[in-house]
């Protein structure tokens, strides 16, 4: 049987889906299985095919095929069987006619984006360019005489059930954070060992690109990408889509139940999230919140002025951090941590586990040593909060450390801006953005692994440098991709920059 015929009856008969032991095979079977396929590249004019040397791909293969079988082979036929597993029963194609399987193509989908190209043109390109090679390591690969056009990769990726890839992503890509804690949520000055609990930052990011034109508001929206975000491994540990302004909090609301660390965190988000619908999930789960109080709830502002005023000094906890020097500035930042009253203003349900009241205090001083009569007058910011956390140091402590991690969300945004070019995405169909932001998210977090497991030994790498790596070299994708899905978290060796010290008034 020729080797198209194999791929195609492999194909056809999913229950006896198998990654083929291509390099434990003898050498002879080995050469002769893919004679057709040296063949085939042999008679292809150059540019109709981007392959330099096929036959050098063979053989460096058969040489150290042992070596490639023990790195990725056996993780990628795991990884192919749970995409197969997961998202075949949603193909509506008849066999017969599938040429492409979901799994095949999702898997290259994923391999490309790690190269930082994201669009379904350079998806084809990717396709044709490292055909030789996706032969060698990817069961099932379409024969070398069908290369698939952007339309085609367009349909398979409309196939995929939205929620069905949020929940491939929170079972399969969220858990280098719920296998270990990593270490740098622990501060220089106490001790490793301690147990310290994680803190999730909750946000949402607008896709610009997909609005739509016709619309009667400017809040009716593509996709809004929202995410809850671990802010010491710096990874994404679940997703959801939605499609109006607003409507942050709904999605957030169906992501909880999703997320077993939840438990053990402190969650952070900003004040539009301060909502009824939040706090009631908050409430039934059991999780602990720090959420800011802006003017969106003026009553409630009001009473936390009046209670910070009125309040004892022998109820405060301060704490008061260095003053910065940056960018001719000196920033002065500020901690009063005070018990709640009882007699909180709005709906008691709303806030019936909330036991403390933070105040985040910051001074900022433009200066110029050139001129000191330019010298401004300082600027005074103000943030208070509420949080379900005890009246204790220990919980100052913890307090301040997510105040001081949360933004770090804002730099995972603007990551999948700058080098996964989200917010240009335009395509009208929902389920096909939707798809392509949690490819986007599953991306990030293996590149993100990669960086904080090779900063264990040298300089932190930039993720423009990770891609250009699987760019150059597609073995590096999949290696990248199999040390994702096997290991657990690593451990990043990088502490706060400011350790709170407390002091009391």
């Amino acid at each position: 049987m020729d080797f198209v015929s194999k791929l195609e009856r492999e194909r056809k008969d999913p229950p006896s889906f198998r990654a083929p032991n291509l390099f434990k095979m003898p050498a002879q079977e080995f050469e002769a299985l893919f004679t057709p396929i040296i063949d085939y590249y042999s008679k292809i004019e150059d540019g109709q095919i981007y392959v330099k040397s096929f036959k050098k791909i063979i053989r460096d293969a058969f040489y150290f095929r042992e070596e490639l079988l023990t790195e990725t082979d056996n993780e990628l036929a795991d990884i192919l069987q749970q995409l197969y597993d997961r998202f075949d029963e949603h193909d509506t194609r008849t066999v017969a006619s599938t040429v492409y399987p979901v799994d095949v193509v999702l898997m290259v989908y994923i391999l490309c984006a790690l190269t930082g190209k994201h669009s379904l043109p350079a998806v084809v390109e990717y396709w044709r360019f490292y055909n030789p090679y996706l032969q060698l390591m990817i069961p099932n690969m379409p024969s070398p005489e069908h290369i698939p056009t952007h339309e085609t990769i367009r349909t398979v990726l409309k196939l995929v059930p939205p929620k069905e890839m949020e929940l491939f992503f929170a079972d399969y890509f969220s858990k280098v954070i719920t296998d270990i804690i990593p270490c740098d949520a622990v501060p220089e000055s106490e001790d490793k060992s301690q147990s310290h609990r994680p803190k999730l930052a909750f946000d949402g990011q607008e896709v610009r690109a997909s609005w739509r034109r016709g619309e009667t508001s400017r809040k009716k929206k593509g996709a809004i990408s929202v995410s809850v975000y671990e802010c010491a491994s710096k990874s994404v540990l679940g997703y959801t889509t939605t499609d109006c302004k607003g409507t942050e909090d709904k999605a957030f609301v169906s992501i909880i139940p999703k997320l077993s660390v939840m438990n053990n965190a402190i969650v952070c988000a900003d004040a539009i999230n301060t909502k009824k619908v939040v706090f009631d999930e908050f409430n039934k789960y059991g999780i602990d919140y720090l959420f800011p109080v802006k003017d969106n709830r003026k009553v409630l502002r009001e009473a936390m002025n009046s209670a910070f005023e009125n309040a004892p000094d022998s109820d405060h906890l301060v704490y008061v951090a260095s003053p910065e020097k940056s960018s001719g500035r000196i920033t002065e930042r500020k901690y009063t941590l005070i018990k709640a009253p009882l007699n909180l203003p709005n709906d008691q349900s709303l806030f019936n586990r909330t036991k403390c009241l933070l105040r985040y205090e910051t001074i900022t001083q433009q200066y110029n040593k050139a001129k000191p009569k330019n010298t401004k007058t300082p600027s005074t910011e103000i943030k208070d909060y509420i949080t379900s956390l005890d009246f204790s140091q220990e919980s100052f402590k913890e307090l301040i450390h997510s105040i001081e991690v949360y933004w770090s969300i804002e730099s995972h945004h603007n990551t999948l801006d700058t080098v996964f070019m989200q917010d240009f995405m335009n395509m009208c169909d929902k389920e096909h953005l939707s798809n392509r932001i949690g490819i986007n998210k599953i991306v990030y977090n293996i590149l993100t692994y990669q960086r904080q497991l090779q900063g264990l030994k040298s300089k932190t790498p930039t993720y423009p440098f990770l891609a250009d790596k699987c760019n150059k070299d597609p073995e590096t994708a999949f290696a990248f991709l199999c040390a994702y899905w096997t290991a657990g978290a690593p451990q990043p060796v990088k502490t706060p920059k400011r350790i709170p010290t407390l002091i009391t008034d």
